[in-house]
Parts: C-alpha cells; sequence; structure tokens
C-alpha cells in the first residue's frame, strides 16, 4: 500500500477519538469543472480515498458555496462512473454521503450589499 501521511494522521486521529471524520476544504477544484488543469471530480476523489484507506472517515467537503451562487453551483456537473449519470455537486456530496460545507454563505457580505441574497435563493 501506498503510504499517504496526511490520511493516515487523519484517520489515527479519529481513531484517538480526537476528530470523528475529516475532509478538505478548498475554492477553486470543484469550480473549475470544464478545465482539467485545476479539476477535481467529487466521485473520483473518494474512490481514490476508499482504494488507499478502504475504512476511511472523509465525509466533509468545504466549497465557496453561498445563497450568492447556488444557482450557479447548481449546473455545474459530476459524473459518477458508478450509475454512469451526471449529478451537481450537492447531489454528488449527498450520494456519496459527504457533507457539504458553504464557507461564503454571503459572499463576505458583497452579496448582501447586491441584494443577491434573495434572488438567487435557491434550494439544492
Amino acid at each position: 500500500m501506498v503510504n499517504y501521511p496526511l490520511i493516515k494522521i487523519l484517520e489515527k486521529f479519529v481513531m484517538e477519538k480526537k476528530i470523528k471524520c475529516w475532509g478538505i476544504s478548498c475554492w477553486k477544484l470543484f469550480e473549475e469543472v470544464f478545465s482539467k488543469k485545476f479539476y477535481i471530480n467529487i466521485f473520483e476523489l473518494k474512490d481514490f480515498v476508499n482504494k488507499v484507506y478502504p475504512n476511511n472517515h472523509f465525509s466533509l467537503l468545504q466549497v465557496p458555496l453561498g445563497f450568492w451562487n447556488l444557482v450557479e453551483f447548481k449546473k455545474r456537473s459530476y459524473f459518477d462512473n458508478h450509475s454512469k449519470v451526471f449529478v451537481n455537486l450537492y447531489q454528488a456530496c449527498e450520494i456519496l454521503k459527504i457533507k457539504l460545507l458553504f464557507n461564503s454563505p454571503f459572499n463576505g457580505g458583497a452579496a448582501l450589499k447586491k441584494n443577491q441574497l434573495f434572488t438567487n435563493m435557491q434550494g439544492p
């Protein structure tokens, strides 16, 4: 087995009951869907982690998601190799049982200034 120190450390913290689960946070990697240069498919990431550490506790994803850009995130597609369908990030996380955290709910306050909050506020 290939050694991935960070995953090993995080899984050790889970076993020691210091944390319950772990995840990743990023600004761009899940946004650049059509640019393979910086794009990560959440299904491929979860498959990789499952392959390296089959009994892992990877279950969180934090992205620059908020009410100001929810419509755009709903448009982006991720291909699920298992079910052979395209889904948006919210649906992908639901399928993979990954909690999706909003780390920019109001775009640093800019959405409040532009009154975007209520015009773009549509559920997943």
